[in-house]
């Protein structure tokens, strides 16, 4: 009984669907459809038992018109951007959307795109970027984990490359990293390409001040809410813009170099400042735990017993268990 439900169903779907086609074809009706969709940044919640995520989709406008163009190699008319950011169990059942951006042609020139999600523990809350605009520009966001209470809670300027953001173990404070670039036409022409600075704030938006300058970048935090910072810079923790205008390597005193900076928020300075190979161009986990500092990875679950990690390749957000080492796909896109 079920099976021959199930094929009414389809084959209902099926001559509808046809059937919009036709008059389609006769009235020149646009359809909708679903050209490409993506998902990436998961994040476990403060308890371990739920993810989020986020998710684009862009949606053509088809006509047939545009067929014939895309049958002949072309692409049709975004129709609208869809981007949100996800809930789910961490079984990837019971998907409810926590907050929703939706881009039409005739708003802004390009898509509003979420970037970088952070859970803010204690708070049951989630931050995270919005990157929107002809120009790019980019703002720090909140709203609670049930998609109530969306705030706006400071504007980053324009930005080249995505942000990053990241919260303190207690939730009071978030770190992240604010870009400087140049168009090379009539923007920061003192600069070749872009250079980045470290900044702190509350996490209710409050507070934001630049605690390392140009040119550095926030690593992470640790287990003891110290905050882990790559510069150049010089013995003292003052950083330097390493490249000039033409991407010569200006000349600096000897202590100039790349350093690992340790900062106290409590004590609003920095404890260490560790003269190093790395930069934060690199990949510098292993490196760091030569150095005795640890960072706190926000892709281990609060247990420490899973690790959540997305493979664009492959289209897909993957559950690592790290006692017995299998992997459970949490979804496809």
């Amino acid at each position: 009984m079920r099976k021959g439900r199930k094929v009414i169903i389809i084959a209902t779907s099926i001559v509808l669907f046809i059937g919009y086609l036709v008059l389609a074809l006769i009235f020149d009706l646009p359809i909708f459809m679903n050209w490409r969709s993506y998902c990436s940044s998961p994040v476990w919640s403060q308890d371990g038992k739920g993810i989020f995520y986020i998710k684009d989709t862009v949606y053509w406008e088809l006509t047939p018109g545009s067929m014939f163009t895309i049958a002949m190699g072309g692409s049709g008319r975004t129709a609208k951007e869809v981007c949100c950011i996800i809930s789910t169990n961490q079984y990837g059942w019971d998907k409810k959307i926590i907050v929703k951006f939706i881009t039409k042609p005739g708003g802004w020139e390009k898509p509003a795109q979420v970037l970088a999600l952070g859970a803010i523990p204690n708070r049951n809350e989630i931050a995270f970027f919005v990157r929107a605009g002809e120009g790019d520009e980019t703002w720090i966001y909140k709203v609670n984990a049930n998609g109530a209470n969306l705030i706006k809670l400071i504007g980053l300027g324009k930005t080249a490359n995505i942000p990053e953001l990241f919260v303190s173990s207690d939730g009071a404070k978030i770190a992240y990293i604010k870009e400087r670039y140049s168009n090379g036409v009539d923007e920061n022409l003192d600069i070749s390409g872009s250079v980045f600075s470290s900044w702190l704030m509350d996490s209710n938006g409050e507070n934001s001040h630049m605690i390392c300058d140009e040119d550095s970048g926030v690593v992470g935090w640790t287990a003891n809410g110290k905050l882990v910072i790559s510069a150049y810079a010089d013995s003292e923790g003052k950083a330097r813009i390493e490249y000039g205008r033409h991407g010569n390597n200006i000349k600096y005193p000897d202590d100039v170099k790349n350093r690992i900076l340790v900062y106290d928020q409590t004590l609003n300075k920095f404890i260490e400042n560790i003269p190093t190979y790395l930069n934060r161009r690199m990949r510098m986990e292993e490196g760091l735990k030569s150095l005795g500092i640890t960072i706190c990875d926000t892709s281990i679950s609060p247990d420490r017993k899973k690790q959540i990690f997305y493979d664009d390749l492959n289209r897909r957000i993957i559950v690592k268990d790290l006692v017995d080492k299998s992997e459970t796909i949490l979804l496809r896109w």
